[in-house]
């Protein structure tokens, strides 16, 4: 039996290493999980600034049964209007990060 992470671990990896205080860089990844679902992480605004989006094969049927609610309601202030090509994107300012660690367990699901 095959036993994955419920997590994306290229993902969870880039994000937690920006997060920690790395340096900011220029991110332009492409990752595909196992299951059809396609993350994009990039920098397009400035090094710190990281968009985060996601193309769900189905993800119109998962806005009938409530998605995008529960979507905006975990990632509320970060939700930004979806990247071309891509379902539901959150932009995060490292900048501007909250000051509850609490707050960052939004990321790393």
């Amino acid at each position: 039996m095959l036993l994955l992470d419920y997590q994306n671990v290229l993902l969870q990896s880039v994000l937690t290493e920006r997060f920690s205080g790395a340096p900011p860089v220029s991110i332009d990844q492409t990752v595909s999980d196992f299951d059809g679902v396609t993350f994009h992480i990039s920098t397009p605004e400035a090094k710190t600034k990281i968009l985060v989006s996601i193309n769900i094969r189905c993800f119109k049927e998962l806005v009938t049964y409530g998605a995008e609610q529960v979507l905006n309601r975990e990632y509320g202030q970060y939700v930004v209007p979806p990247e071309p090509g891509y379902d539901f994107s959150i932009l995060v300012d490292l900048e501007n990060l909250p000051a509850e660690k609490g707050m960052s367990r939004n990321f790393h699901r």
